[in-house]
């Protein structure tokens, strides 16, 4: 932002400009560049279970935070996620590798990252994800824009 001023996202970053407007909140922002780009389904109601799945993942990450915060990471991880997972499995009626529909969407990618990225122990989600979701993962990382990026992206702090 040319001026610094942070008012539409409450003081907070990040915020999109887009021809002259601003999106605040990253959930968003994310949602927006997945429509833009044809990632939300092929009809409302793809649109619809692609929320579906980013606000699963939402949920089990708030539970992550809780059990982390309360000291239970172990427990977490031995039931908690996995129980999780195996319900995730089962929302997705797509017949492969996709989530939601025919094609590559957003709820695809946000489950790639939620397994590869999201923990510090890079492994805590592949160890227990369901086949369902492991072809899901390994066909957005066979992807080859996806393994430039990952082959390529600079090294920050988040």
């Amino acid at each position: 932002l040319k001026n610094g001023d942070l008012t539409i996202s409450l003081g907070k970053v990040p915020i999109l400009e887009v021809d002259g407007f601003q999106i605040p909140q990253s959930k968003a922002i994310e949602r927006y560049i997945a429509r833009a780009y044809g990632m939300m389904g092929s009809s409302d109601v793809e649109a619809a279970l692609v929320d579906a799945f980013a606000e699963h993942i939402r949920d089990i990450k708030d539970t992550y935070i809780k059990a982390r915060d309360a000291g239970e990471k172990p427990k977490f991880f031995e039931t908690k996620l996995p129980e999780f997972l195996e319900k995730l499995a089962k929302v997705s009626t797509a017949p492969g590798p996709w989530l939601v529909g025919t094609k590559l969407s957003y709820a695809d990618v946000l489950l790639f990252v939620f397994a590869t990225d999201y923990f510090d122990d890079k492994d805590a989600v592949t160890k227990v994800l369901p086949a369902k979701l492991k072809v899901t993962v390994d066909a957005v990382a066979a992807l080859p824009q996806i393994k430039k990026w990952i082959e390529t992206r600079p090294v920050t702090p988040f």
